[in-house]
């Protein structure tokens, strides 16, 4: 699709990020944001109970909307960001990740060239933020290859997909995200991947991804929550009859 074309139908994206005592790193993300070369998207920033300088961060960028909540998790953060969304396609930041300029155009242009597909992640690459020692839980051959990333920095998803996957689960703090697209696929949603590094990923020692037991049990979870959905529906289930069916 040329970029013209790409313009023509440029749909509104809804940026979502939720953010939580990070404000050292928002500064970075929200540049990032309001840096790509794709011209129509919205900014929400979901304050999750932060009680550091996000406001003086938050009026650096007039442009976006700021919705507070008392601290509940990444997953809740990005519920309310849906249900305040106006874009047809929904694109997640984390606060302490950062996009590539040509990160919403090279997604959008791959939804609209692939009617089919669902949603489409991409590749990220990983930062050592200067001056921390990184844990030895980070397998760190696996970040310096650039790995396919199913993460929601990575994700750009229809708004139409997202309400029939469902929400994020409240009740994890922890590989919500995992369980998410573990719901997406056990409800058949093709989807695609742009072949290329769209955002960089911080390692630092606060990530949510390093309290190993929390990931690992919520994990678990999640995939036990998927077997039962396939002896319950050994077929893929329908988009209208995802979101109910697919329900922990």
């Amino acid at each position: 699709m040329t970029d013209s074309a790409l313009h023509a139908n440029s749909p509104l994206v809804s940026v979502i990020i939720p953010v939580y005592n990070a404000a050292h790193f928002l500064i970075a993300a929200l540049r990032s944001v309001f840096a790509q070369d794709y011209p129509h998207y919205e900014v929400i920033v979901i304050d999750d109970g932060s009680n550091d300088d996000l406001l003086d961060v938050v009026r650096e960028f007039p442009a976006i909307r700021l919705l507070r909540q008392h601290n509940q998790g990444p997953a809740v953060a990005r519920n309310l960001g849906v249900a305040n969304a106006s874009g047809s396609m929904i694109a997640f930041l984390d606060a302490d990740d950062m996009w590539r300029p040509a990160k919403l155009t090279a997604q959008v242009n791959y939804l609209l060239a692939h009617p089919h597909d669902g949603y489409v992640i991409c590749h990220l690459h990983a930062l050592t933020v200067p001056g921390v020692e990184i844990s030895p839980v980070f397998n760190k051959l696996h970040w310096q290859d650039d790995p396919i990333a199913s993460i929601p920095s990575a994700l750009l998803v229809r708004r139409e997909i997202m309400a029939s996957v469902g929400p994020f689960d409240p009740q994890l703090r922890a590989a919500e995200d995992f369980d998410w697209f573990a719901r997406a696929n056990d409800c058949g949603i093709s989807a695609g991947i742009v072949d290329t590094v769209l955002f960089d990923k911080r390692l630092h020692n606060n990530n949510l991804s390093l309290d190993v037991a929390l990931n690992h049990r919520n994990m678990f979870r999640a995939l036990q929550n998927s077997i039962q959905r396939k002896r319950k529906h050994p077929q893929p289930l329908s988009e209208d009859t995802c979101i109910t069916s697919a329900a922990r």
